[in-house]
């Protein structure tokens, strides 16, 4: 009897015993961890600090830390530290004893009874290796997530473990070190090569971008813009590409919106042009007339949901003539305002059904970055009651574009646009500056009447390399009579541009506007 509690003793002893411990917790969590290391650490964190309580959270992240910065296997390394920070050097040694002989033995066996061949040609083998790697991945995202926490990683700080992972990134070799490996930056300068790593003869190009653009109201921006420009089939070589543009938008005071936008020329030099957009728009309201729009007491919050789809399709009648239909559609819906008076009595819900004839004169070299010639364009859209509009009215735009080079690498750009609203048109259809294209810099809608006219002319002068700037200056009239004319809402700013891709420019500008306004607007190609 006194003998099995004796073994019983000498069995609690071993099994309480420290050495025995650290073996027996590494031993097992490198018999069950897939992944290598960093697939080993939540475990390792879990034992050690949780479990075990050998050692807090802010000590664990140190010694992390120092078994990175050490040469050789990351969980032979962490091991060891732990091993010596509770047992010194032979703590290390049973600890990184635990580590290192499940793999050694699952290796010898595998090699005993298992060829490459094998493994590769044995299905259920195969599905094996592929259901643990999902496994893996998050082994691994979770002590990078855990770690980042515990540390105080955030957005700002993040840029710099991100940036040491590309630098290391873009060193990679393949298995045969003759040869290098594309890097992550050289993949990163191909894409933004002027035909994205492709041949300059192409016939089709996709580019997908991202940035930034602030309006003094809306807030700070991050757009999304997936770009696309081809040629449609019997297209000769030498006639100019359609483009299409999809735009995604995500402002800080909760604006969104989705576009998309084409232009398309078919072999007969037809054009179909396209949009399609939606959008939440939390923005502010002042009211309709010049009047309203200049007094800042009027400043009302309005939350709308708008869409709006239109579609022209223009033959060829002659040299750059072409003339065709126009249909569109658009839907606003509004939440109630805190300043019902400024809606004059008009409805929050609105639906526009338009149909009209639009015609062009197009001698432009090239659509999204036109270094010479000239662009007219005039439209006539109705709107008529039988047409289910509660608010009957037709609008008439016009617009003129001429291009001319100036001297080397210089190019002057000269615009004059007119929209007129004849009837009865609601406030969600009036007339209104401020888009990214004319009078940049003017919050949009601030500004609303029946009838608006601009003007600005841009100088556009390359720098070097791909890189060039623009100054532009203008202004325009939004008004309900002649009488209104007489009040001049001005407009100039500076801008930057990137040569994207061939004859596509990443286009930053900063917009100056009466009263103070400003906008910084993002966005590829032209603005006209």
């Amino acid at each position: 009897m006194q003998s099995e509690i004796d073994e019983q003793c000498k069995l609690m002893k071993i099994l309480g015993n420290i050495y025995f411990q650290l073996f027996t917790t590494f031993f097992k969590i490198g018999c069950f961890t897939f992944g290598g290391g960093w697939a080993m650490i939540s475990i390792i964190q879990r034992e050690v600090v949780e479990k075990h309580r050998w050692i807090d959270e802010k000590e664990f992240l140190d010694l992390l830390a120092i078994a990175q910065s050490m040469p050789g296997i990351l969980a032979v390394n962490i091991s060891t530290v732990i091993g010596d920070r509770l047992k010194g050097v032979r703590g290390s040694i049973w600890a990184a004893l635990g580590t290192i002989l499940p793999s050694f033995f699952i290796i010898l066996m595998i090699a005993l009874f298992f060829t490459p061949d094998t493994i590769k040609h044995t299905p259920t083998l195969t599905a094996i290796f592929k259901g643990i790697r999902p496994a893996v991945v998050a082994l691994i995202i979770a002590p990078v997530i855990t770690t980042a926490k515990s540390v105080g990683i955030n957005l700002k700080t993040g840029i710099i473990p991100v940036a040491v992972a590309l630098l290391i990134y873009s060193y990679a070799v393949t298995s045969d070190t003759t040869v290098l490996k594309k890097s992550f930056f050289r993949k990163v300068l191909d894409y933004f090569s002027l035909d994205g790593g492709g041949s300059a003869t192409t016939n089709s190009t996709f580019s997908v971008l991202g940035g930034p653009h602030y309006d003094s109201v809306e807030g700070l921006a991050l757009s999304v813009v997936g770009a696309a420009s081809f040629r449609l089939n019997g297209c000769d070589s030498l006639s100019q590409l359609s483009n299409a543009q999809f735009t995604a938008t995500y402002t800080t005071n909760n604006f969104w919106s989705l576009d998309l936008t084409t232009n398309m020329l078919f072999p007969n030099e037809s054009r179909l042009m396209t949009t399609v957009a939606f959008e939440y728009h939390p923005s502010y309201f002042w009211g309709m007339g010049y009047a309203n729009g200049n007094n800042p007491a009027n400043k009302t919050m309005q939350k709308k949901y708008l869409a709006n789809v239109q579609a022209e399709l223009l033959f060829k009648v002659g040299y750059g003539f072409r003339v065709g239909p126009k249909v569109l559609w658009n839907y606003v819906n509004s939440d109630t305002i805190a300043k019902p008076e400024l809606l004059e009595g008009q409805d929050l819900v609105l639906r526009n059904y338009g149909i009209g004839v639009a015609a062009e004169y197009d001698t432009r070299d090239m659509v999204t970055d036109a270094k010479r010639g000239c662009y007219f364009y005039v439209a006539q859209i109705f709107r008529p009651k039988f047409l289910w509009n509660k608010y009957a009215f037709s609008t008439t735009e016009i617009q003129a574009n001429y291009y001319s080079p100036l001297w080397r690498d210089c190019t002057l750009a000269a615009e004059f646009y007119g929209m007129l609203n004849f009837g009865n048109p609601s406030w969600a259809k009036m007339a209104l500056p401020g888009d990214s294209h004319r009078m940049r810099g003017y919050y949009l809608g601030r500004y609303r009447d029946n009838h608006m006219l601009t003007t600005q002319v841009e100088l556009r002068q390359h720098i070097w390399g791909r890189h060039g700037m623009v100054v532009w200056a203008g202004g325009g009239s939004v008004f309900h009579n002649a009488d209104g004319l007489k009040h001049f809402l001005p407009n100039f700013g500076v801008g930057y541009r990137f040569a994207f891709r061939r004859r596509m420019n990443i286009r930053l500008d900063y917009g100056f506007a009466k009263s103070g306004q400003t906008g910084f607007m993002f966005g590829l190609n032209e603005a006209f």
